[in-house]
């Protein structure tokens, strides 16, 4: 098998710019995107700052974010 992983900037954090969240209080600003150890229909999400690894149907996440960057054009 070969992994596979990625990087995804954190560009807000509960609405708040990362820029503008002070040093001390800011989390890692990567979130790490890799394939599953098993199943190629899984990925894992992680956060350095918790460094729980969640793993996740990739088709399901894809069609979330597809439905998330649609919202906005629906008056929604």
């Amino acid at each position: 098998m070969i992994r596979s992983i990625n990087m995804v900037e954190i560009l807000e954090i509960n609405g708040t710019d990362f820029s503008k969240i002070p040093d001390g209080e800011r989390p890692d600003r990567q979130l790490t995107v890799e394939s599953h150890w098993n199943y190629d229909s899984l990925v894992v999400l992680q956060h350095g700052a918790s460094g729980e690894k969640i793993a996740v149907n990739a088709g399901d996440l894809i069609a979330a974010i597809a439905n998330a960057r649609n919202s906005h054009r629906h008056g929604c």
